[in-house]
């Protein structure tokens, strides 16, 4: 039987031949089919870099092992992307050739490093195979039930405008030497651009790599299975059990829709949310081995998570701070030091994100200065009261249903609600008796030891803090708890210090109550379809190439729903043509059904495929659906139809 060490350096050799293999694929036109460009995205750039370089690192399984590394590796394949292509890009540029030769050799070295590595080690481990059975097939079955649900968001329409606007950003560049964010477009800005340059870079390679078109790769579902792959590593090392693991798992991506509409594509919400469980999974794996390699990947996670979105590498802050004082407040209690975290590394965290993040200084410092925080607790007491039914005071009319906005999310359904009761109470429960217990004993029963308590408790710090500046501005963010307090949920109940017959009774119970609340929300968003729209970027193709022979070649401004403008944006992109977005509210839809005049020179576009659904204007302001006033509207003598087709209508407004 062959030694592992000799099965790893025969994956090497593979590795570095399917990946010329697959430049060749990349770069001979013969096989540029769209099957083969998407083998060189999952493989050549979201897996051999990362996995590579985590063998260099740790090239033997006692600190992580094959599955670790191959699934942690998504992220750093993710980061490198990042790092490479910003360096190229200020360089040489970041034409096809460059990118591939670099990634090219990138793989070589870091295949050179990790055999020169493994020959210092005279260890032989034997039969790694028949161990690793269990665990592939755990890994199998968790993406056969997964796959279908992520599948049924590949026509998603994402309701935030940036994800349309990073992703007509990537139409422009993707056949240009450079991303340039202040790229001259007739007027339109692309700046923001600049305030996550990594998420557009990462998009941008893809594109360039697999040459499929924007439309395509803007709801494929490789975000949402790494993140549930991730998800399932990080729960069975926390808890112990795979099978827990592997329900857990599929109840908290896939299933659960609230955020899967935003964890799902590639967006920034999903890719450093990524960022974020790896971050934790290599955290907990420095407490257990205290092995110093870990620092360097913990800092190449984080300044990866900084270059794609600022929120995340907040909540990496927050967790180191968070084992900083749980270590801290332990040796006080113990009168004995506890290790922590690495202070340095905290403090290099801090540092990178103080010091160059244009987002905090450009737009939330100015935000919550000029909101008092009486003004914030105001508006935030409002928002519960109107949660409660106890206020209607921003109701606005004809917003569907008639309740305010954000009640018609998934996020707030009452399905949701009572999930949300689900995994948090069994955490106060935990809290609680541990500090009844030590109260009445004078002892702190719990294992100072375990690494799983240090990071349970700086995850419940980062969960506390996290929501502190959205407090201030009157709102609740919940994306933090769904992502990691079922996780915690799971923890406290095997912690609790009952009979184990009747802890296992309540295991099941929580398990089945999680699983049926995350299909009840799977299935109320499915039902009511916010943002699965019929409407296709073939549908409104002809549409988009009449409004600019139209508009002559310029820009146009679009009244719709907010996804149709976001399609019309990407499709414009192709032809360097971006229309803009008339930000309209309850009294621009009042305007248009009651016979009152629109903003001029502008087009009013009719989603005819989703004639009945939801319209969503802004920021997840939901309204009645057009069909319920298509008579008023097609009234308006503000309004001249110009087009008409299976799919849309076009009107111009006057």
């Amino acid at each position: 039987m062959k030694s592992f060490s000799s099965k790893i350096e025969l994956n090497i050799l593979l590795i570095n031949i399917l990946s010329i293999f697959l430049i060749l694929t990349v770069f001979c036109p013969e096989n540029a089919s769209p099957i083969n460009r998407l083998r060189s995205i999952l493989a050549f750039t979201l897996l051999f870099p990362g996995y590579l370089l985590l063998n260099a690192i740790f090239p033997h399984k006692n600190t992580l092992n094959l599955e670790e590394k191959w699934i942690l590796g998504i992220p750093i394949s993710i980061a490198t992307l990042e790092f490479i292509g910003l360096a190229l890009n200020s360089i040489v540029g970041i034409q096809l050739s460059y990118y591939s030769l670099f990634l090219i050799f990138l793989i070589f070295i870091a295949s050179l490093v990790t055999l020169y590595r493994r020959s210092k080690f005279k260890i032989i481990q034997r039969g790694e195979v028949q161990n690793k059975i269990g665990e592939i097939r755990g890994y199998i079955i968790l993406l056969l039930i997964s796959l279908p649900f992520l599948i049924l968001y590949f026509q998603i329409g994402v309701a935030s405008e940036y994800s349309y606007r990073h992703w007509a950003f990537v139409e422009l560049s993707r056949d240009l030497n450079h991303m340039n964010p202040l790229i001259e477009t007739q007027g339109y800005g692309f700046s923001f651009v600049s305030l996550y340059p990594g998420h557009d870079m990462v998009l941008l390679s893809i594109t360039k790599f697999s040459a499929l078109s924007v439309q395509t790769l803007q709801f494929l579902p490789i975000t949402g299975v790494a993140l549930t792959l991730i998800f399932y590593l990080l729960s069975k090392r926390f808890l112990g059990s795979s099978l827990i693991a592997l329900v857990l798992a599929i109840a908290t991506i896939p299933l659960d829709t609230a955020y899967s509409l935003q964890y799902n594509p590639l967006w920034y919400y999903s890719l450093t949310v990524l960022f974020y469980l790896s971050f934790v999974y290599f955290l907990l794996k420095y407490f257990e081995s205290r092995r110093v390699e870990f620092i360097p990947i913990l800092l190449f996670v984080f300044v990866g998570a900084f270059f794609m979105h600022h929120r995340v590498p907040f909540w990496m802050i927050l967790t180191l701070v968070g084992t900083n004082l749980y270590s801290f407040l332990i040796s006080l209690l113990r009168d004995k030091k506890v290790k922590g975290t690495n202070f340095n590394l905290l403090l290099a965290f801090t540092v990178v994100y103080l010091g160059f993040n244009r987002v905090l200084y450009e737009q939330y410092l100015p935000n919550i200065f000029e909101m008092s925080m009486a003004e914030g607790f105001a508006t935030l007491s409002s928002s519960i009261m109107e949660l409660i039914g106890y206020s209607t005071t921003t109701i606005k009319k004809y917003m569907y249903p008639p309740s305010p906005a954000y009640l018609y999310s998934a996020d707030y359904s009452a399905i949701a609600i009572f999930k949300y009761v689900v995994i948090i109470l069994p955490v106060i429960i935990f809290i609680g008796y541990i500090v009844t217990k030590a109260i009445k004993n004078g002892v702190l029963e719990i294992d100072t030891k375990d690494p799983k308590y240090l990071l349970f408790c700086s995850l419940l710090f980062t969960s506390f803090f996290e929501e502190i500046p959205y407090f201030i501005m009157g709102r609740v963010s919940l994306t933090f708890i769904s992502t990691v307090f079922p996780i915690l949920a799971i923890f406290s109940i095997k912690e609790l210090r009952i009979p184990h017959n009747v802890r296992k009774k309540i295991l099941i119970v929580f398990v089945i109550i999680l699983i049926t609340t995350s299909m009840g929300k799977f299935v109320a968003a499915k039902d009511v379809n916010f943002n699965m729209l019929n409407l296709s970027y073939d549908d409104i193709s002809s549409s988009s190439s009449w409004l600019e022979n139209v508009s002559e070649g310029g820009t146009y401004k679009i009244i719709s729903d907010l996804r149709v403008w976001g399609m019309y944006l990407v499709e414009g992109a192709k032809n360097d043509i971006f229309p803009e977005y008339i930000y309209i509210k309850h009294h621009d839809y009042a305007n248009l059904v009651e016979n009152r005049p629109l903003p001029q020179e502008s087009y009013f576009i009719l989603n005819k495929k989703d004639f009945n659904r939801t319209v969503i204007l802004l920021f997840w302001d939901y309204f009645e659906p057009f069909s319920l006033h298509y008579q008023e509207i097609n009234s308006n003598q503000y309004l001249n139809k110009i087009y008409v087709s299976n799919s849309v209508e076009i009107y111009k407004t006057l």
